[in-house]
Order: structure tokens, then C-alpha cells, then sequence
């Protein structure tokens, strides 16, 4: 072919191959979400876990204001460095679908964005601690 001649397309160069088609579908659930990997759910329950954990350290009574923490990535990351949940995708997901539960906690309690400022996130495993029954069978 010389340069600036244009070709006829094959037919399997205009349609996608079948088998391609039916791969892409079946990694869609329906509700047009990717479907979970078993490692992305196990994060899931326990990033469900920290944030329950977070909850209840915040509600423990006469628990002063300042030993309160924000519920944020920062945090959540931290807390699941131990137990293996620092997949960042499944973390903001979780975070965006209990959004509504954590911006109701921190009104309750008093609690900015900005409330964790200059705290010691290493000590942080130590101070909460994650409930380490994830519920799901290996």
C-alpha cells in the first residue's frame, strides 16, 4: 500500500471478536458496578470493621474531644495497615457508602475536618482497636 491510500477494513477489524464482548460483560454486574474480587470483599468487611471501631471509640462515654478522631482515609488507611486493608479503591468506596452514617457522627459529636490535625497517627492501632473477626470464611 502506498503512503495516503486508504485500505478496506476487514470484517473481524470492524466487529470485536465475540469472546471479548462476552469477558467485558461478564466483569459488569448488574447494577454496572465491577463486580468485587474476593480480596477487594474481605478488605470491605474490614474497612466495615474499622470505621464500627472508629464509632464506637468516638461514642465511648466521657471520652474527651480531643482523643476523638475524624473518620477519613488517613485514619482508616492507618488502622488497616495491620490487618491488611489499605487497598485504597475498596477504602473510598466504603467511605463514600457510609458517608452519610460518618458526616452524622461527627456532627453529633463535634468533629471537623480538620480535628486530627497534629495528632500521632502511628499510635493509632494502639489507641483504637479493630474487632479482628471479619466473618468471612478463607
Amino acid at each position: 500500500m502506498l503512503h495516503g491510500e486508504k485500505r478496506s477494513l476487514e470484517p473481524d477489524e470492524i466487529a470485536p471478536d465475540p469472546g471479548q464482548v462476552d469477558a467485558a460483560k461478564s466483569a459488569i454486574t448488574p447494577g454496572n458496578q465491577p463486580k468485587q474480587t474476593k480480596p477487594a470483599q474481605k478488605t470491605a468487611v474490614k474497612v466495615n470493621a474499622i470505621i464500627d471501631a472508629i464509632l464506637a471509640f468516638n461514642d465511648t462515654p466521657g471520652r474527651s474531644h480531643g482523643e476523638k478522631w475524624t473518620i477519613s482515609f488517613p485514619i482508616v488507611k492507618e488502622l488497616g495497615k495491620p490487618i491488611g486493608a489499605t487497598y485504597q479503591k475498596v477504602i473510598l468506596q466504603v467511605l463514600a457508602e457510609r458517608g452519610e452514617e460518618s458526616e452524622a457522627h461527627h456532627e453529633n459529636h463535634g468533629i471537623g475536618k480538620y480535628h486530627n490535625r497534629g495528632k500521632d497517627y502511628g499510635q493509632l492501632p494502639q489507641v483504637i482497636q479493630v474487632q479482628a473477626d471479619w466473618g468471612m470464611s478463607e
